[in-house]
């Protein structure tokens, strides 16, 4: 018997949780676990997955210590895992951490002494060393700043807008791990990677809006090893600049300044290697894109139901104010595009009572920029709803009123349209502003549309297309005076 199986009995025995527990809190069946308690084999041949023993350890409660070691013997078995190398690396590294780990008392002010392997502790110093390694890169020409770090740390995303408001010249390069999907909306879905997956994104729209795209440029790739972004710290976040890195565990609890020049320059070798294997998934635009793709289906998530159904020819002909608008061109182009998509292929609309009140009061699409056209009058708003109504006796359109808006849950101002291969965000500002992003990967697009689907799943979160039939047919018979 190997010591990981050894090891790992004597940790389940003396966890203190039953059988049962440590079943229903990792997700991996009771039997299982009997199986590993008494094999008298290595239990790594019984668990090969290191997503599986990873939940399994964090359920039994144990000691940092003891979990770090029993993770340990467990990769060890597992030598010809996905990422094993890099992941024993940053084992080592922990380890180093935890060795050196002490408060160390940095002068949180600019220009403060930047030590090579200075241990941090605790959010607050690294962010002051972050932040004067961003405010030293700031202040010079082209200055570039390379980092892999969490989309949701705000006051790190606040004082780069700030060096980027100072300086046009500054470049930042930010790589985004996300987990892989092998089987989404085809299959059997990982509904807690396509989340995970799906919050990142969401993060990264407000980031693409706040930051000007030349300057700040996206850079994701997948990974398969879903231990990424585990609960064990044994992954590092890291900012580098041309003065030094800071490698930081995802708790923010403790890091690590190098600043030798040698060390930064293997490091910014192997950054441009990664960089070099990262997929262009997403786009900002300014214009409406045109989406052409391979189409199955439609699912649209906003305050207003999908009107791309109920848009003709003979609407734009009245209200359309400005013919040579630039703009007016490229919409006119999605919008064919988006009739020809649409006719032939189910739609799933996802909208609010508030959205389509709305709609009838003021007359106005929220995916139509305003500025091309004049408020559409009451009658041809009812007119675009019976369209939907009669697409919905025909079956070719389903449409939800959601009891919660999706700015409930998401940004405010946002569209988001769910197709096959892809998907189209819109997000605009109060002030009218409409910026586009499509998402150019299947994958990255499934996760968008499962974790909606799985947001609003189930009648009680949803009214049911009897109920939303009702409720359409009332608000036609109201009267609506601007």
């Amino acid at each position: 018997m190997s010591e990981f199986s050894e090891y790992f009995k004597e940790c389940v025995n003396h966890c203190g949780k039953k059988r049962y527990q440590l079943a229903l809190e990792s997700g991996i069946k009771e039997a299982m676990i009997s199986r590993m308690k008494a094999s008298e084999k290595d239990v790594s041949r019984l668990c090969k997955k290191p997503e599986l023993m990873e939940r399994l350890i964090k359920a039994m409660n144990l000691p940092e210590e003891q979990s770090i070691r029993l993770w340990k013997l467990y990769l060890q078995e597992l030598k010809r895992c996905p990422g094993y190398e890099y992941l024993v690396a940053n084992i080592q590294l922990l380890d180093q951490f935890r060795m050196m780990k002490q408060t160390v008392n940095l002068p949180l002010s600019e220009g403060m002494d930047l030590q090579d392997q200075q241990i941090l502790s605790g959010r607050q110093q690294i962010f002051e060393v972050c932040r004067e390694l961003i405010l030293r890169e700031a202040a010079r020409e082209y200055g570039q700043i390379q980092m892999q770090v969490r989309t949701d740390w705000e006051e790190f995303n606040y004082i780069l807008g700030q060096a980027m408001q100072q300086n046009d010249s500054l470049r930042i390069d930010h790589l985004v791990a996300m987990e892989q999907i092998e089987v989404l909306m085809d299959g059997t879905p990982e509904k807690q990677s396509a989340s995970r997956n799906a919050h990142i994104f969401l993060n990264l729209i407000q980031l693409l809006m706040q930051q000007q795209e030349e300057q700040y440029q996206i850079h994701m790739f997948y990974t398969k090893t879903q231990y990424y972004y585990s609960d064990f710290q044994i992954y590092c976040f890291y900012l580098m600049t041309s003065e030094g890195m800071v490698l930081f565990d995802k708790e923010y609890s403790y890091g690590m300044l190098l600043t030798n020049p040698q060390t930064m320059a293997e490091k910014r070798l192997w950054f441009q290697e990664k960089k070099a294997a990262t997929q262009n998934m997403c786009k900002v635009e300014d214009n409406i894109p045109v989406v052409n793709s391979n189409l199955k289906f439609v699912y649209a998530f906003g305050t207003q139901p999908c009107f791309g159904v109920a848009r003709s020819e003979a609407l734009f002909q009245k209200y359309v104010i400005d013919w040579n608008n630039p703009l007016m061109k490229n919409f006119l182009q999605y919008n064919t595009e988006e009739y020809k998509n649409l006719m032939d292929r189910p739609v799933h609309s996802y909208f609010t009572r508030k959205g389509i009140r709305r709609f009838l009061e003021t007359g106005r699409l929220e995916e139509i920029p305003s500025i091309l056209y004049r408020p559409l009058e009451v009658e041809d708003c009812k007119d675009m709803i019976r369209v939907i109504l009669q697409k919905m006796e025909e079956g070719k359109y389903k449409g939800y009123l959601m009891q919660e808006s999706l700015a409930q849950i998401y940004p405010e101002g946002l569209v988001i349209n769910c197709y096959r291969d892809d998907a189209l965000i819109l997000y605009f500002y109060r002030d009218g502003l409409r910026k586009y992003i499509t998402v150019q990967d299947r994958e990255l697009s499934k996760c968008l549309l499962t974790v909606l689907l799985g947001t609003y799943e189930g009648e009680e979160r949803h009214d049911t297309l009897e109920e939303t039939k009702e409720y359409l047919h009332t608000i036609l018979k109201q009267n609506y005076h601007r």
